[in-house]
């Protein structure tokens, strides 16, 4: 019986380890399938990597008060994907019009190879100036590009930085360009923009191009701000009258000041847009009424004192001239070296 029993045992023991090692062996494929699904989802998702290169042109109507400044440029898109539509998907995201020209595309060889979709754009772009120091303002241009039917996961923006550049004859009417630049970037948006199951924040590939201008401003500060510059100089006019002469022709010589003052005020506030900054106009507008205001208070101070106190009254008149002439240059003058530092 012995010998029954121990074949028996025999046999189950061969049975269970061939049971574990077909389980072994059908854990290793599992795993296996498991990595070449995933080894596959990556391939499968991998971005399409689409190099982009701007050629810029023109650049001209700079509208500071419209916000917005146009543009025209050649862009040229190289992808592996055959399917890939740029001039029907990409836009430019902070342009209000734009308009394609002499678009083209070259296909690739049968073997395959990149797919080259070019066009020249005209574009009118939104542009937020920065007024603080105008007119000795620097500016920093920027055009924006994106896939509006791929995401990030789908689609990603590569610059063709050694061939992107500036046009040699490019000029702007009194600005000088100082760099021009490409790179790529990401922008995200807080909405899926309707679309079932896709996560939020929404991320894109961004290209950027980028250029640098600075104002030659001197004759500009000196025409645009003509008229707060003469109010200024009725008002230190007075102080070289008499402090004998009667009050009111001081004062009509503010108002006169006054009425100039205003006018600028209503041609600068036409120029430039509306801010919440302290600007170097503000600067200006605020010396001059200022100005104005101490001329005022000092010919009624003046008119007071002089029957009884000569000296006091052409010290007051002194001091307050002398004042005003070194607060007015200070106050602009601050402000314009600001703008060079």
């Amino acid at each position: 019986m012995s010998r029954y029993w121990q074949a028996i045992l025999t046999s189950l023991v061969l049975c269970v380890g061939v049971f574990a090692l077909d389980c072994d062996l059908a854990d290793a494929a599992v795993a296996k399938s498991v990595d070449d699904d995933a080894a596959a989802a990556e391939i499968s998702v991998a971005p399409n990597t689409v190099t982009l290169g701007l050629y810029l042109t023109s650049l001209y109507d700079f509208d500071m008060a419209k916000r917005s400044f146009n543009a025209v440029f050649w862009a040229w898109f190289k992808s592996s994907d055959p399917a890939f539509k740029p001039l029907a998907t990409v836009e430019v995201t902070n342009a209000r019009t734009v308009v394609n020209r002499y678009d083209y595309k070259q296909e690739p060889s049968q073997d395959g190879g990149t797919v080259i979709t070019a066009a020249k754009y005209y574009v009118n772009i939104t542009q937020d100036w920065d007024t603080v120091y105008f007119p000795f303002d620097r500016q920093t241009l920027k055009i924006y590009f994106e896939d509006s039917a791929s995401d990030l996961s789908a689609m990603k923006f590569v610059p063709d930085v050694g061939n992107s550049g500036i046009d040699a004859p490019v000029s702007i009417p009194g600005w000088t360009i100082e760099r021009f630049s490409v790179y790529a970037d990401d922008s995200s948006y807080d909405s899926n923009f309707g679309s079932d199951g896709a996560s939020v924040p929404s991320r894109y590939s961004r290209f950027v191009a980028e250029i640098s201008v600075k104002r030659t401003g001197m004759r500009l500060f000196l025409n645009i701000y003509a008229g707060f510059f003469v109010a200024f100089l009725l008002t230190f006019l007075t102080y070289f009258m008499d402090v004998h002469s009667m009050a009111g022709n001081r004062i009509g010589l503010c108002g006169g000041a006054i009425f100039a003052s205003v006018g600028n005020k209503y041609i600068v506030d036409n120029t430039l847009p509306l801010t919440s900054q302290f600007t170097l106009t503000d600067s200006v507008e605020l010396a001059t009424f200022s100005a104005i205001v101490i001329c005022i208070i000092t010919a009624l101070s003046v008119k007071a004192l002089e029957e009884r106190h000569t000296g006091a009254a052409k010290v007051i008149n002194g001091f307050f001239g002398g004042t005003s002439l070194i607060g007015y240059i200070a106050a602009i003058g601050l402000m314009i070296f600001k703008s060079n530092v």
